[in-house]
């Protein structure tokens, strides 16, 4: 039952949800969650939570790999490797080597 609650929900308390969660990516994609319901505008919650939770675990797989990433790349610069080959073996952008390599200095 609380699903179906989600699942319509008015223009004001999805905007009213949004500015209380200081959630701007709900008040942009507004639109992506709208219903019709007879002649009333719904919004669909369920659908919109759904999404912003996959983007945040994305989020958070990037920022896992990104930080993996790094720690490659530090150790095979700390090994001495070229950044050629350190972009080769970490598949990464040389920019990236850079600015590690300018971190540990």
């Amino acid at each position: 039952m609380i699903l179906l609650f989600w699942t319509h929900l008015s223009k004001e308390t999805w905007e009213a949800i949004a500015v209380m969660t200081d959630n701007a990516v709900m008040l942009q994609k507004k639109d992506k969650y709208k219903t019709e319901n007879g002649e009333e505008e719904e919004y669909n919650m369920c659908q919109a939570l759904k999404e912003l939770m996959e983007d945040n675990r994305n989020e958070g797989r990037r920022e896992g790999s990104l930080k993996k990433t790094k720690t490659v790349v530090r150790n095979l610069l700390q090994m001495g490797f070229s950044v050629d080959d350190i972009c080769k073996a970490a598949e990464c952008a040389p920019a990236l080597v850079k600015e590690i390599q300018d971190s540990l200095v």
